[in-house]
């Protein structure tokens, strides 16, 4: 080695191991209550070679302490830098020139982020308290940096901060990589369980595999609603749009066409429909056909070689209802009653909390339902689509990880009674016992928003093979929109989702889109089960894969991505106007292929 090579070696060797030492600190920011905000940096604890930690004992997080931010170093770059930052939702910002700002997520909906620097690739995994932490992307004059953070201006911490942070190198350097990592954590831990091992327990979620979902949605009262504080003399009226008997003839049209397999969910069956009276469900919905023709219609249905459930929900509540009662509402800090922000069909909307939510509705109410003799993945509205809540009602106050476990505990018994159970959203405190949600995530199809230079799978590289899901709400019904939504359906490796009348809002942007299907004649009947046959039909070559996870995914040319699976398929999605040679084949513009190992 001349002269020259060895000073050039020391000099990168040096510097490789000073940005080693710069990576492996954090920058821990304490707002103080009525005081300036606080600094310090902090070497993390080296664990493994590739793995750092940072642990702050909860007694030495003093009580004026409001905020807890954590920048880590290796989450840094500078405007112009390749990589990205990718926040738990499936944002990922990129170190473009662009004005100053941030993007964030309050109560990450999984308990990690990534970044992939010049200081190298790095996962975070939250372990402590994690249904607690927000994240954020920021950029400020020309840099970006990541940052974890904690609000304990109300919750004073119940746990440790705990945070792994680990290095992730060649194929694994990557938002797949990351996704992976957690996927390992929680499998390891015991915390998740893959699909293959649950159906051997579970025939109803084995049906699942192989079934499209689709849901009814019978009756609703007005939303928005005009009359904010209902009772029983100023209730508005009901839709009744889908009787028993109307539901029973959307099963022949599936048994005509041949969807052999399908799951049937009812919306609004409960006493004045979706959103109505809820906690109240019962008595059954008299303008629907009452109870006694909805036990027919469900005996006849599981003969028909159907699986039928229904949508309940546990954590709303309305003053209309017949149960309503103050003491099981959440309580803020205040001890006032927490409101949903937008009313919904039965009025002001309350928040149950969740030990309420399982001690007064979860057994006693889901017993009476399961006897009705519905078999499936019962449905139960919101929980998974929202941050496990504090409450602060000194009755039952509970933390983020206590009301998580209560939900769970209302999912398990689900599970036992129907077979299975079915939620909404990506928020993974259920995913120990949630068999399938509706979709992931509501800002799928909003990638044009700042700083989101993309949305990708992040949920299905985590949990595809682990719980079965629809990517988005405006991936639902599918075969009726345009080839873009399909193709991300397909490339997000999704379980087909239909819904009879999704469209409820009036006068507003309804959440899975304008298109709908409906069942309001039978000519229309007939042709929008055609549609979901078309799905049936084209799902039967892709319904394998529920049962791998998801491995890899990228961008392997211009608009063209390919999804990578454990047993070693592949799917190519293809949005360009061209077409795509791929291992000798050629995928179609705006089409997909796959291919099979």
């Amino acid at each position: 080695m001349n002269n020259f090579s060895a000073k050039t070696t020391f000099v990168l060797s040096l510097f490789a191991f000073c940005s080693s030492l710069y990576a492996e600190t954090v920058d821990l920011t304490y707002t103080l209550v009525g005081k300036k905000p606080r600094t310090e940096t902090v070497k993390l604890e080296e664990v493994s070679p590739d793995t750092f930690r940072l642990r702050i004992p909860k007694a030495s997080i003093a009580d004026d302490v409001a905020y807890l931010e954590i920048a880590p170093e290796f989450a840094r770059a500078k405007v112009g830098d390749d990589g990205y930052l990718i926040l738990p939702n499936g944002v990922l910002t990129r170190f473009k020139d662009r004005e100053d700002g941030n993007v964030g997520i309050n109560r990450a909906q999984m308990a990690f982020v990534g970044s992939k620097t010049p200081s190298g690739t790095y996962v975070a995994i939250v372990k402590g308290m994690p249904y607690s932490f927000s994240a954020k992307n920021v950029k400020k004059g020309g840099e970006y940096r990541q940052v974890i953070y904690y609000k304990f201006k109300d919750r004073k911490p119940y746990a440790d901060v705990l945070i792994d942070f680990k290095k992730l190198s060649g194929d694994s350097a990557d938002y797949s990589g990351m996704a992976r990592e957690y996927r390992k954590y929680k499998l390891d831990t015991g915390a998740v369980r893959p699909l293959s091992e649950k159906i051997k327990e579970r025939p109803a979620l084995k049906y699942c595999i192989d079934a499209p979902e689709i849901r009814i949605r019978q009756g609703w009262k007005p939303a928005p609603p005009k009359i904010r504080r209902q009772t029983p003399e100023n209730e508005p009226p009901m839709k009744a749009v889908v009787t028993f008997d109307r539901v029973g003839d959307i099963v022949r049209e599936l048994k005509k066409q041949g969807v052999d397999k399908a799951e049937l969910c009812l919306v609004g069956w409960n006493i004045r429909g979706h959103d109505g009276r809820y906690p109240q469900m019962f008595p059954v919905e008299p303008s629907l056909g009452g109870e006694a023709k909805l036990r027919k219609l469900i005996k006849n249905t599981l003969a028909d070689g159907y699986q039928i459930t229904c949508h309940t929900n546990s954590t709303d509540a309305y003053e209309i209802a017949e149960n309503w009662d103050e003491e099981y509402i959440i309580k803020d800090p205040s001890g006032k009653m927490v409101k949903n922000d937008t009313p919904w069909s039965g009025g002001d909307m309350y928040q149950v909390c969740w030990k309420r939510a399982y001690e007064r509705f979860g057994e006693h109410d889901l017993r009476r339902v399961a006897d009705l003799g519905f078999k499936g993945m019962h449905y139960i509205d919101v929980v998974s689509c929202v941050a496990a809540r504090d409450c602060f009602d000194p009755r039952h106050p509970t933390n983020p990880d206590e009301a998580a476990a209560y939900m769970n505990k209302i999912f398990e018994y689900c599970n036992g009674a129907f077979g299975g159970s079915m939620s909404e959203g990506g928020y993974d405190h259920c995913f120990s016992v949630v068999d399938s949600v509706l979709y992931v995530s509501f800002l799928l199809g909003k990638e044009n928003r700042k700083f989101v230079d993309a949305q990708v799978p992040l949920f299905p590289l985590v949990y595809h093979g682990i719980t079965l899901y629809n990517p988005g709400p405006y991936t639902i019904n599918h075969t009726i929109k345009d080839a873009k939504v399909q193709l991300k359906f397909v490339e997000f490796g999704g379980r087909p989702s239909f819904y009879f009348h999704s469209k409820f809002l009036d006068g507003k942007a309804n959440w899975m889109g304008e298109d709908d299907i409906t069942c309001q004649t039978d000519e229309k009947l007939a042709h929008d089960v055609g549609k979901i046959k078309q799905a049936y039909d084209e799902y039967k070559k892709l319904a394998y894969l529920q049962l791998c996870f998801m491995d890899k995914h990228g961008e392997i040319a211009p608009n063209v991505f390919v999804s990578r699976y454990s047993d070693g398929s592949e799917i190519v999605s293809n949005y360009s106007d061209k077409p795509f040679a791929y291992k000798s084949q050629t995928v179609r513009p705006l089409g997909y292929m796959l291919f099979k190992k």
